[in-house]
């Protein structure tokens, strides 16, 4: 396998109009003055850490951008501080692996790749009705690379990133751009390459129920997967020959049509790539992607209480999913009654107490609702024994008294295979719930009491895909906790 290499162009290039742009966004401005001129340059390097790819940056992309703050995106763009971590040899799992609310990848010119929003009909997390970035009627403040700015001056691409085509000083076709999470190359489109997704047909259920009218492209739920011989799948991917991998690969494809990018992935995502703490990825720093904050910015309602007194950083009088501990962000969304991306005075009240109930002002530390299975402060001081520690007699198959990452997994899987009990690839709640005691396993009572949380795509299931991947955040976890990297699986 060829090592991918890029050269960092250090200042901004003017943009000719090119395919890719997506209708509304020809005019945006590009500008190589003004504020761009006061940021730092633009800086990225990949290299290789044992079985790892790691890519460090600064976020800054070698291209021109739109006008931020602008119309639509109210947020300046600013330096990060990115590592990102992904596996030199991924493999494919059985099943796909959504993802929510997080990038799901990280382009070449170290800028993340972020399909997603943090907009939803009525401004209701819990609708189910998820407003897109490109082909919606909200105006997200795009540039034409189909990118804007989060509210932590992360700018990311939603969409095709056309400068970074242009300046990619490579002839072959297809192009890669970056990777995603889990390992896998991402390319950009060729005339060979087409979405299997289409909008539905007919209109929006209307009413409490949805927001009506025709199904137009404005959600994420506008769209359905219909696949075929000659599209690619779920997760925007195929399997083919390019000329990093001449031997062939598993590969993503950024398109100008819906998904644009994957919305779930083949591989297992490396957590450097999820939200909030410990951040950035191996090397320690600001969250990693997402739409936290909204779109527009505004403060919430201001307040001080105990959690906000403790976890608010900025001292604007309310807590940001960055600001959050990580049992708080587990259900963060649950809180966040006002889908503003931030928990205020009143909504911290619905937070439990430290491992108890809600209604105390807790800080949302372990507890009821709170799956964060590892050594992590419970009153920020005392800590308690690591999860996987209480449960080593059980993991540790081979008995050498460690846990590797594969024992993690096969324990998931010997717990899946134990609850699916019609087959069918899935566990529904209730077969949760009927399995107890079927199969011997600390993760078995994990999957039964930590169930919502597991079901990451909300379909009211959870795949052998989503208890994996939880099986690999607690075994990352618990290196993490100690001051280590995980060995190579």
């Amino acid at each position: 396998m060829k090592r991918s290499r890029l050269a960092v162009v250090v200042g901004w290039i003017l943009l000719p109009a090119t395919p890719w742009a997506h209708p509304g966004h020809e005019g945006d401005p590009d500008t190589s003055s003004g504020q761009a001129a006061n940021l730092p340059a633009p800086q990225v390097s990949l290299t290789t850490e044992g079985e790892y790819r790691v890519i460090k940056a600064n976020g800054l992309p070698n291209h021109a951008i739109g006008s931020f703050p602008g119309p639509g995106c109210p947020n300046p763009i600013s330096a990060q501080n990115y590592a990102f971590r992904v596996p030199l040899h991924p493999k494919t799992n059985a099943t796909f692996t959504p993802l929510r609310m997080q990038a799901i990848g990280v382009a070449l010119n170290g800028v993340p790749f972020d399909p997603g929003t943090a907009e939803y009909w009525k401004n209701d997390r819990t609708s189910g009705w998820h407003v897109e970035a490109i082909g919606s009627k909200a105006n997200l403040g795009l540039d034409r690379n189909n990118a804007h700015v989060q509210p932590s001056g992360a700018y990311h691409y939603h969409g095709i990133p056309t400068g970074l085509l242009t300046n990619l000083a490579s002839a072959e076709t297809p192009k890669l751009i970056g990777y995603a999470a889990d390992g896998f190359p991402i390319y950009a489109q060729t005339p060979g390459d087409a979405s299997g997704y289409r909008l539905k047909s007919g209109s929006r259920p209307g009413g409490s129920a949805g927001p009506g009218g025709k199904y137009d492209g404005t959600y994420e739920q506008d769209y359905e997967f219909v696949g075929g011989a000659d599209k690619l799948d779920e997760a925007n991917g195929k399997v083919g020959k390019t000329a990093e991998y001449p031997e062939g690969t598993y590969y993503y494809v950024a398109t100008a049509e819906y998904p644009f990018y994957p919305r779930k992935l083949k591989g297992t995502p490396d957590p450097s790539f999820h939200r909030g703490p410990p951040g950035g990825g191996p090397a320690g720093g600001p969250t990693q992607g997402g739409e936290s904050g909204g779109r527009d910015g505004k403060p919430g309602k201001s307040g001080k209480s105990g959690p906000i007194q403790r976890f608010d950083k900025n001292g604007d009088g309310k807590i940001s999913l960055e600001e959050a501990p990580p049992p708080m962000q587990q259900n963060f969304s649950r809180h966040d009654a006002n889908g503003d991306g931030f928990l205020d005075s009143e909504e911290v009240k619905s937070l439990p107490a430290r491992g108890g109930p809600p209604g105390n002002a807790g800080e949302g530390f372990p507890g009821p609702g709170n799956p964060v299975p590892e050594d992590l402060p419970t009153d920020g001081a005392s800590v308690r024994k690591p999860w996987m520690e209480n449960h080593i007699s059980e993991l540790d198959s081979d008995r050498n008294g460690s846990v590797s990452r594969e024992e993690m997994t096969s324990e998931a899987e010997k717990v899946f295979r134990g609850y699916d009990v019609d087959g069918d690839g899935k566990i529904t709640e209730k077969e949760a719930e009927a399995g107890e005691g079927k199969v011997r396993s600390a993760m078995a009572g994990f999957l039964r009491q930590h169930f919502p949380e597991l079901d990451v795509d909300g379909n009211g299931s959870v795949s052998l895909g989503e208890l994996k991947e939880a099986a690999v955040k607690m075994w990352d976890k618990h290196f993490q906790n100690h001051g280590s990297q995980p060995p190579p699986p």
